[in-house]
């Protein structure tokens, strides 16, 4: 097993679309590590998703172990921690983080995968907290929509078996959560209380809060909508996000959490009408469909972003031939006019060399002295 171990472990767990990737960047600000195989800006997410792509390795398998995917209606059971899998936990954080003591874990496909992922990391000895990250459920719904085609029924179920899964799987864990839209209005004024009582060696820590600023953006909220749901669907959809709003001003509510202990009762029982009732196979296809639309236009922004590339380097190439070819003019006219200056040194030294200038030299020297005094004679006008 890797010994090249992380001391403390933050893990910022949220649904897909609920504001992770903003949240995971303003949490940086505090000292904790980014992944170093970070996979960077995508389609749907331009400024970055600062999630580690051996994670997503990871977690994915977890999920295919489970016989299960993201946007299924399945939550899988924690895998056991066996030696195979804490070495596979071990290995992909030495890969994500490298030497790193003090890290920031995003992915959320966590939020299916709590439970084995507090597992893991116990199981390796590595301090554990987490962050949760909520957001108005029906944005996340319509937002889903938009990028991936998950009917909204769908994508608001999706929130709610992620939120309730990952709540009770970090209820006896050092953690906090925090509503998206808080961050938003106030990011400093909703993480710094968090991060001063979660995060690691915070002491000594100065907040870039200029970056902070420049990293949020109103605008980032594309998806802001009124209830669209069954009335079923939405009043336990509505239940769970006050719970939850409860919770990030008080996270021992014993009020909010009995409610949404209530409510995984409620859903656990309709589970399999719920199941049978939505569109699990077309939205499988559908999210197939909208990835293969998505890396088309991933593709095809690269390929623009390359030709323009290659179009500035062309310039840059040509605007250098024309300095080369004009240096080598310089050089030409140079050349020639140092042969002009040598050939006319050689003539006059031939000409002063010359029997016939010694003698006139000679010769005219009274007509020099005569010259010159006279010169010195002439009165000053």
């Amino acid at each position: 097993m890797s010994s090249q171990r992380p001391t403390n472990a933050v893990v910022v767990a949220g649904m897909h679309r609920s504001g992770t990737s903003l949240v995971t960047r303003l949490c940086s600000l505090w000292g904790l590590e980014l992944p170093q195989d970070d996979i960077g800006a995508r389609r749907g997410n331009e400024r970055g998703h600062w999630e580690s792509l051996a994670v997503i390795e990871l977690n994915e398998w977890l999920l295919r172990e489970a016989k299960a995917s993201w946007f299924d209606m399945v939550i899988p059971d924690p895998m056991p921690v066996s030696d195979a899998v804490a070495q596979r936990f071990s290995d992909t954080l030495a890969t994500a983080f490298g030497p790193a003591d003090n890290i920031l874990v995003k992915d959320p496909r966590i939020t299916k995968l709590t439970g084995t992922w507090v597992d893991a990391l116990a199981e390796l000895g590595v301090e554990q907290s987490y962050l949760l990250v909520v957001r108005n459920p029906l944005e996340v719904a319509e937002s889903l929509l938009v990028r991936d085609s998950i009917p909204r029924e769908q994508g608001a179920l999706l929130w709610l078996l992620s939120v309730l899964n990952t709540e009770l799987a970090t209820r006896e864990q050092s953690r906090a959560i925090v509503d998206f839209g808080d961050v938003l209005a106030d990011w400093f004024g909703a993480l710094n209380p968090i991060a001063t009582r979660l995060f690691p060696d915070t002491e000594h820590v100065v907040v870039d809060r200029t970056l902070g600023e420049q990293t949020v953006d109103p605008g980032l909220r594309h998806h802001v909508v009124d209830d669209q749901l069954t009335a079923e669907l939405g009043d336990w959809v509505d239940r769970a996000y006050r719970a939850l709003r409860e919770l990030t001003v008080d996270d021992g509510s014993i009020a909010a959490c009995k409610d949404l202990d209530e409510l995984r009762r409620e859903v656990a029982a309709a589970g399999p009408l719920l199941r049978s009732s939505l569109p699990t196979v077309e939205g499988e296809l559908r999210h197939e469909l909208a990835g293969l639309r998505g890396q088309l236009r991933d593709d095809a922004v690269a390929l623009e972003k390359s030709v323009a590339d290659t179009e500035r380097a062309d310039a840059k190439v040509a605007e250098l031939e024309a300095q080369i070819l004009e240096h080598r003019r310089a050089e030409r006219s140079w050349e020639t006019t140092r042969l002009m200056l040598e050939d006319r040194s050689a003539r006059l030294e031939a000409v002063e060399s010359s029997r016939s200038w010694r003698l006139a030299w000679t010769l005219l020297a009274p007509y020099r002295r005569l010259r010159m005094l006279r010169s010195r004679s002439l009165p000053d006008r």
